[in-house]
């Protein structure tokens, strides 16, 4: 929780694990969002694929700029009852810092300050130039333009998911 609240990533070990373990559980289709971030992460992934004889159909690369990011993630507010999201520009509570569903408090998660934010992004960056060459030499690598609405971004990913599930 520190790290995530500082803008730190979480170890490639620890989330390697994690994903291990989803993996193993899954029977079905699995979506994985923000992962692999490292070419530790995406080489552990293909070893523990191959290793269970499963596969990659689809590898998406949702691509944003770090302003449109940041814009999108400061004004997230989240309700601490039941956890519906809004946004302060694009979906705000119509009733302010009051949850629209249960009546709860609306509250801005601490990782999701500017300064947190913009750290985070960078880092990501960083940490993932290697992996989308790594993804994209192996695997059918797709770029999304993520700045589009939400509802323009769905309608693209369920095309794609339809065509996969056939």
């Amino acid at each position: 929780k520190e790290l995530l609240d500082s803008g730190m990533l979480v170890s490639d070990s620890l989330v390697n694990d994690l994903v291990k373990e989803a993996i193993i559980k899954s029977h079905k289709s699995i979506l994985f969002d923000g992962y692999p971030r490292t070419e530790e992460q995406a080489k552990n992934l293909t070893t523990v694929l191959a290793a269970l004889n499963k596969k990659i159909d689809y590898v998406i690369s949702m691509e944003i700029r770090s302003e449109v990011l940041v814009e999108r993630l400061v004004g997230r507010r989240t309700c601490v009852n039941c956890g519906h999201i809004f946004h302060i520009k694009f979906s705000p509570s119509k009733t302010g810092d009051i949850c629209d569903r249960c009546g709860g408090q609306l509250a801005q998660r601490n990782d999701d300050t500017e300064a947190v934010v913009a750290k985070r992004f960078q880092e990501y960056q960083i940490s993932t130039l290697g992996v989308k060459e790594f993804l994209k030499s192996r695997f059918n690598f797709l770029e999304v333009n993520a700045e589009e609405s939400p509802e323009a971004i769905s309608e693209r990913l369920g095309n794609l998911f339809l065509k996969i599930e056939k």
